[in-house]
């Protein structure tokens, strides 16, 4: 409920801020005589804000999201054996239309890019810690305010992919 609650905050004042910088140039134009906060600036944030949460919410639930809403999300997986992170990375590299960014002997970084209208692309980071991978998925571009659940998408499939596939 909190990350619902933080879709609407972020995008509601993002919005109004918007609003707020095109009235001030509407009136410094002299298209507008005045501004007046509420009725043309609040009052739309929120409906704004109020819609893109519902739609977040009900696109996310249909993707598998239950309880965490946020853009951001993190899992960590029991891998069946201690994990190679090159035979690994070779695996989603195979599995998944995503870039390689950068690897190191314990962390590998992937990107995607643009494939639907849920998401601008995704960050995915992937760290091996003897038996376990730790996996998360963050939205490329840093404001995004809604997912509609591609980064839990992308949690879940790749965490299905290192606890089925042996090494």
């Amino acid at each position: 409920m909190i990350s619902l609650l933080w879709v609407f905050t972020r995008s509601a004042s993002t919005f109004a801020l918007g609003l707020m910088f095109w009235n001030a140039y509407l009136t410094q134009m002299g298209y507008l005589e005045s501004t007046d906060l509420v009725r043309q600036v609040l009052v739309p944030a929120a409906l704004t804000g109020g819609v893109l949460t519902v739609v977040h919410f009900l696109v996310a639930r249909t993707r598998g999201v239950v309880a965490d809403f946020a853009v951001e999300q993190r899992a960590q997986v029991e891998l069946p054996s201690a994990g190679n992170l090159a035979t690994v990375v070779v695996e989603i590299s195979q599995a998944k239309p995503w870039k390689l960014v950068s690897r190191s002997e314990t962390e590998a970084t992937f990107r995607s890019g643009f494939r639907s209208g849920f998401s601008f692309g995704e960050v995915i980071q992937l760290s091996l810690k003897g038996q376990k991978a730790i996996i998360s998925s963050k939205p490329l571009f840093p404001l995004t305010t809604a997912d509609f659940g591609q980064n839990f998408v992308n949690v879940r499939s790749l965490a299905g992919l290192l606890s089925s596939s042996p090494r």
